[in-house]
């Protein structure tokens, strides 16, 4: 880095790979300018690839669990209405179908492996704690636990 600080009026573009983290989304920058300022932008995606809880974590968001037991239906139209569906689709949920393309969006958009097959077995053997995770999903990712950090140093050099 030394060098790089050395050579004086360039930017460099430094790809951020540590062992065990995911590679950011844009890489990090280095603006030298001879002896003034050195500043370094870094934004990373932290994307664990899993649900925020777990398929039987019911106890963790009581409201949604005593929700989704008192009236299982309203439980589904706000958590589809949430995620910025049309609220009324749990009501056409026949074969589970419109269960398994909201929860096929819902790992696509944030980052969550899984596949349609895992969803369909989910759903069939145990439909009212896959709606609760997803409730609780969209709840987490609505009420702020941003993905993305953002980090700016800036010292004289």
């Amino acid at each position: 880095m030394e060098e790089r600080q050395a050579a004086g009026h360039h930017a460099a573009e430094v790809p951020a790979r540590a062992a065990g983290q995911h590679q950011p989304k844009s890489p990090v920058v280095l603006h030298c300018m001879q002896g003034k300022h050195h500043t370094v932008t870094t934004n990373t995606t932290h994307t664990t690839g899993a649900w925020s809880t777990g398929l039987c974590d019911c106890a963790t968001d009581l409201e949604t669990c005593c929700c989704a037991y008192w009236c299982f239906p309203c439980m589904q139209c706000k958590t589809t209405g949430d995620f910025g569906w049309c609220c009324l689709l749990p009501v056409l949920d026949f074969c589970c179908v419109v269960s398994c393309c909201l929860r096929s969006s819902m790992r696509e958009r944030y980052g969550i492996h899984g596949s349609c097959c895992d969803d369909a077995c989910k759903l069939l053997w145990c439909y009212p704690c896959v709606w609760c995770q997803m409730a609780r999903e969209v709840k987490i990712k609505q009420h702020g636990s941003s993905s993305t950090t953002t980090v700016v140093t800036t010292q004289v050099v």
